[in-house]
């Protein structure tokens, strides 16, 4: 017999250590314990069905929340405690089914998911899903004070003013903040946004990634007549895709906006890509809009740059028979007809004969804006970053009269804890009326009412996404993401969980009542344990097995305390 289990055998408990013949007492004792140990199960499962683990779920428990992720340390399993009421049936990754609480410990690589399948008397069979973030996963913090009505947000935190370094995630967050699905690329996502059930694509410096919710690449989109341009892609419904290039003009005289008299000059050009890389149509900044509507006295030092960059374009929307564009550089937003090219109204920026009359906007004008968007009821939504103005970002929505040649303010809200925007950002305004809203530069994006109300907040540590996209219900299916996950991290449960769990003095591969009776009964003497149920048994990790092991695991079996993540070596 190994040393371990020989002085558990030999060993008195400790409050009648020294003493002989209290084998009376001793039982008695264990009579009564054990007597009491139902009741006090009773008392937590009288609270029906709940779990927990360690390390810690993200978010907590909730009967309506059916996907967590958590963080783990290398090498160290999740140990997962399940409370079951009377009546009530769970599976762990499809093992055998258990019918009393219990503690179990699940090895996960990162990525990997573990499910808990629970049935409970006179209610549907649910499955809850356990997923392993990895290591460098962006560190997030989530508040959630309402009911959001977007089902999914796709972003990219990737951004941090000062570092060299950045992240490479492109992100799904459900609406109780758990990301239920991630890639971790090989260079920086930007725009990330689902273009169907099935298929999520975003921007890189090079061009447009689109990929199977697997993660294999289906197909690249890169611009002709110039680098790409981050800010934007759109998928027609045609099937072709637009973008921004960025071909580089010069040299020339920048003079006359404060730039160099030879100067390069980056010329943002809309192109429309077939899916067999041709281009089907493009728009030039450099031949449609003056140098002199940038302005000067914001952008000064972005006009001095080599390469110059007088317009600064940052999104594309279709709109009927052309497309509403963004200028952060013109602080205007503007819509080009197709067909001419031409421009048919525009918003912001120095006025033109195309200009819009602001009406009910004291500031009548923007700083930066981003992200556009036409509404289906027709009006006007952006992102103001009120960048270099003093003010405080916003997101408004504009109601659009071009025979009177107005845009009348409807709706207006900021942050409370934005104050500055220096750059990047989105604004979408939801069916519902809520707004989703990526406050440029600063690390979080919101949901919020359209009473300004913020029922939803994610925010990053250190990190900002350079915009997020709202999914709303019905575009992708919980099951499919899932589905992915899995199929970029696979996993096959083993037959027994682990070699040694925390707690196990049976031996059976899981914690609940029948342990804590085993402990009781090894300390007494009545029951030799042999070593490894020893060392699972040694809960506070003293070398010995005493009451003190068995009301820890009480505690962790009526969740009022938590096992160690390890058997003591």
């Amino acid at each position: 017999m190994e040393r371990g289990s020989q002085n558990m055998g030999k060993r008195a408990p400790f409050w009648g250590r020294g003493q002989r013949n209290r084998g009376g007492a001793s039982t008695l004792f264990l009579i009564l314990v054990v007597a009491l140990l139902p009741l006090s199960v009773a008392h937590a499962q009288s609270e029906g069905f709940t779990f927990s683990t360690s390390p810690a779920l993200f978010p907590s428990y909730s009967p309506r929340i059916r996907d967590y992720v958590f963080r783990g340390v290398p090498n160290q399993s999740l140990q997962l405690s399940v409370t079951l009421p009377p009546g009530g049936q769970a599976s762990v990754d499809g093992q055998p089914t258990l019918t009393k609480s219990f503690v179990m410990s699940v090895p996960l690589q990162d990525g990997q998911r573990a499910s808990l399948t629970v049935t409970l008397p006179g209610e549907a069979t649910a499955t809850y899903n356990i997923r392993r973030l990895p290591p460098d996963f962006p560190a997030f913090s989530v508040r959630r004070n309402g009911t959001p009505q977007a089902e999914w947000y796709t972003t990219s935190p990737t951004l941090a003013f000062g570092q060299m370094d950045f992240l490479t995630y492109a992100i799904v967050f459900d609406s109780h903040g758990a990301p239920i699905w991630w890639f971790h690329n090989l260079i920086v996502p930007y725009d990330v946004k689902p273009l169907d059930g099935q298929t999520i694509a975003w921007t890189e410096d090079a061009g447009i990634q689109i990929r199977n919710l697997s993660g294999a690449l289906l197909r690249e989109v890169t611009p002709v007549g110039g680098v790409m341009d981050f800010h934007e892609l759109v998928r027609l419904e045609n099937g072709n895709f637009l973008l921004i290039a960025n071909p580089v003009l010069g040299p020339m005289d920048l003079t006359s906006i404060g730039g160099s008299a030879t100067a390069p000059l980056i010329n943002n050009t809309v192109e429309e890509i077939t899916p067999t890389g041709e281009v089907a149509w493009s728009w030039s900044s450099f031949d449609h809009l003056p140098l002199t509507m940038s302005d000067r006295n914001l952008w000064q030092d972005w006009i001095q740059m080599e390469p110059s960059d007088p317009y600064h374009m940052n999104d594309i929307e279709p709109d009927g028979d052309g497309y509403v564009m963004s200028f952060r550089h013109l602080n205007a937003v503007m819509k080009v007809k197709r067909d001419t090219g031409e421009v048919e109204w525009q918003l912001g920026g120095a006025p033109t004969d195309r200009s819009l009359a602001f009406v009910g906007d004291s500031r009548a004008g923007f700083g930066g804006q981003h992200d556009a968007r036409i509404l289906p009821d027709g009006t006007l939504t952006l992102y103001d970053n009120a960048s270099r103005t003093g003010l405080r970002p916003r997101v408004v929505r504009y109601r659009l009269d071009l025979d009177a040649r107005t845009a009348t303010l409807i709706e207006e809200h900021s942050d409370p804890v934005a104050t500055v925007s220096l750059c990047c950002g989105s604004a979408r305004k939801l069916s519902g009326g809520n707004w989703v809203t990526t406050w440029g530069a600063n690390p979080y994006f919101t949901e919020m009412t359209d009473t300004g109300e913020t029922v939803f907040r994610v925010t990053f540590d250190g990190f900002f996404p350079y915009r997020t996209t709202p999914v709303p219900y019905g575009v992708m299916a919980r099951s499919d993401l899932v589905a992915g996950m899995d199929a970029q991290f696979p996993r096959t449960p083993p037959a027994t969980e682990v070699a040694c769990l925390p707690g196990d003095a049976t031996g059976d591969g899981r914690v609940d009542i029948a342990d804590v009776v085993a402990l009781l009964r090894a300390v007494v003497g009545v029951q030799l344990l042999d070593a490894a149920p020893f060392r699972a048994g040694d809960v506070n990790r003293d070398g010995k097995l005493s009451v003190v092991d068995a009301l820890i695991v009480l505690r962790a079996l009526t969740h009022q305390g938590m096992l160690p993540p390890t058997c003591l070596d």
